[in-house]
């Protein structure tokens, strides 16, 4: 693993459902990405990731933390997520809290984004894991390419959505919750939270030929392209979640 791997790893990372044995901490359960902003345990991620996490620890019990390489430590450690609160709707982003502060190098910024600016992302795709019988390891990985659309409220069919960006690659499952940001050389600008794609069919070749007992034979040809789709989240810097004790996402991204 390269030292740059190694340090996102550090400030992106996976959130897990954990149990305990013997004293330690063993993921049972993977379900997205999610990144820290700030340096006192404050992360985001897809509202989804954390809805479905939360349903199986219902279910299945053990916790719920995110997966972390600690700075300077051995291996990845569980930090247990101590309260979490989603955006207002149509958002599928939320917040959430964890007890040990940790540095990240993703900041928040209403800075100008549009069609053609170039984008990133990293985070732990499903097709990534290697699980056996006693591990289960989770390997990131890292995304690149621009914006190829600003989507605006109501522009996609569907539910209701926000604001967001659409990207020239696609995001697999489990980037969701991972952070779109523009690549810097000390700081990088989160502009947005993954949340899934925008996919789409377009038949280039058909043919129809009615047979003479009378059943239809049909041949075709469909062209799938499959875009990224990521929630905007510079409308949110001036939210104020109950959770963060009257600071606004901005000001705990300083």
């Amino acid at each position: 693993m390269s030292q740059t791997t190694a340090y996102l790893e550090t400030y992106i990372v996976p959130v897990c459902r954990f149990n305990q044995s013997s004293g330690a901490a063993v993921i049972q359960d993977f379900f997205g990405t999610a990144f820290f902003v700030g340096g006192d345990g404050v992360f985001l991620t897809a509202r989804h990731v954390l809805d479905d996490a939360s349903h199986a620890v219902e279910e299945k019990g053990g916790f719920l933390g995110l997966c972390v390489r600690a700075p300077g430590a051995g291996g990845n450690v569980a930090c247990p997520i101590r309260s979490m609160e989603a955006a207002p709707p149509p958002y599928d982003i939320s917040v959430g809290t964890v007890e040990s502060p940790l540095p990240s190098n993703l900041t928040l910024g209403d800075v100008p984004a549009g069609v053609w600016q170039e984008v990133v992302s990293y985070g732990y795709p499903s097709t990534a894991q290697n699980r056996s019988n006693r591990e289960f390891w989770m390997y990131g990985r890292g995304f690149r390419g621009y914006v190829h659309r600003v989507v605006e409220t109501g522009q996609l069919p569907g539910s209701p959505h926000p604001n967001a960006f659409e990207t020239s690659f696609s995001m697999p499952q489990g980037l969701s919750g991972g952070p779109l940001f523009m690549p810097g050389s000390k700081t990088a600008v989160a502009i947005g939270v993954c949340v899934g794609v925008n996919r789409g069919e377009t038949t280039e070749y058909m043919f129809e030929e009615v047979q003479t007992h009378g059943k239809t034979l049909t041949e075709k040809s469909v062209r799938i392209e499959e875009y990224g789709l990521a929630h905007d989240l510079r409308p949110l810097l001036s939210w104020r979640p109950k959770i963060l004790e009257g600071r606004s996402l901005a000001e705990v991204a300083v």
